[in-house]
């Protein structure tokens, strides 16, 4: 059987970023805001404006000491190294390429030799990341031939889910936990069920042969 590619999302996925972000926004900014309250679209939750989004923008992308930081999420580790007997692994996300290398380092540092490589979706490379956080992974991973996409955000799975790449929702956050998704996506609230789902898809398709 030929071996499928999985796209992973990284901030939340892989890395705990909601926490850690919400205690660095609390303590650089002087906010007091926490992961139930946490959205991708800064502008409406920290209610600022475009200039001052963009202030901030680059002073967290100037702070790489807190992504290098960041906690591996629970049983990532383990997941991956199991799905790479069967899958190929790849990394698709939002973040800004000014974090590349630190981004590089960090996942060899934590999951040395499970993901073949790393794409970035481009999506706050300027002033109009103010609301370009709308932008969507479905066509990279489409360009990419990805079998299956696993991400916290709806917006990235429904739109891969309708573009005809298999769709798993990932984590129980305040983001995605009420949102309604579509049949075929399935929700998986730890490493562990998403194990069981593709584990089941493979013994499907070897039952086939």
């Amino acid at each position: 059987m030929a071996r499928r590619l999985i796209a992973i999302d990284i901030d939340d996925v892989v890395a705990g970023f909601c926490p850690a972000f919400c205690e660095y926004a609390n303590r650089k900014w002087g906010e007091e805001i926490h992961p139930g309250i946490y959205t991708e679209d800064w502008g409406k939750m920290f209610s600022i404006d475009r200039e001052e989004w963009q202030k901030r923008s680059d002073q967290a992308l100037k702070d790489m000491e807190f992504y290098s930081g960041l906690e591996v999420i629970e049983g990532a580790q383990r997941a991956l190294g199991i799905l790479r007997d069967d899958f190929d692994v790849v990394a698709v996300t939002s973040r800004h390429t000014a974090m590349k290398e630190t981004t590089k380092m960090w996942l060899e540092n934590y999951f040395p030799g499970l993901i073949n490589d790393i794409h970035f979706l481009g999506a706050y490379e300027s002033i109009d990341g103010y609301s370009s956080h709308n932008k969507t992974k479905d066509e990279i991973c489409l360009k990419l031939g990805v079998s299956y996409l696993i991400d916290d955000q709806p917006k990235h799975v429904l739109s891969a889910h309708r573009a005809g790449v298999g769709a798993i929702l990932f984590g129980d956050y305040s983001w995605n936990r009420t949102v309604n998704v579509d049949d075929g996506v399935k929700r998986a609230v730890n490493w562990d069920e998403v194990l069981e789902y593709l584990a089941s898809i493979l013994n499907a398709l070897r039952a086939r042969k």
